[in-house]
């Protein structure tokens, strides 16, 4: 049985490793495992046990303590978005403006879903 480590428990930004800063970003992004290990090249495993250590450090049980946590500390936040500078961050309009497309999709998917139902082919 493996003894767990007190010591780190909420430590904070300071005792995180660089790989695991890489891996705050995508976290609090809601970005899954296996997204975040094709990005980076490593393992899924690898990636869960990042996370597993970024939440013991930063004192968090989940991605979304760790997203309010990290977004609810100006210092923290901007250190994290410094050190993925190369990333590109959308504005609200570029968000806005990709969710169009999206939306306009999801309108036909549903106007075609409406008339396959009401098909009095369709089988029952």
């Amino acid at each position: 049985m493996r003894r767990k480590s007190k010591s780190m428990d909420g430590a904070g930004w300071g005792s995180l490793t660089v790989r695991e800063r890489e891996l705050i970003y995508p976290v609090t992004e809601g970005k899954a495992n296996k997204l975040i290990a094709m990005e980076l090249g490593i393992s899924t495993r690898t990636v869960e046990a990042h996370r597993t250590r970024i939440f013991r450090k930063m004192g968090v049980k989940n991605a979304v303590q760790l997203a309010r946590t990290v977004y609810a500390t100006p210092e923290i936040a901007e250190k994290m978005l410094a050190d993925n500078a190369d990333l590109a961050v959308p504005s609200p309009e570029q968000l806005s403006q990709s969710a169009k497309p999206l939306s306009q999709g999801l309108d036909q998917a549903l106007t075609l879903s409406y008339s396959l139902a009401r098909s009095p082919y369709r089988a029952r």
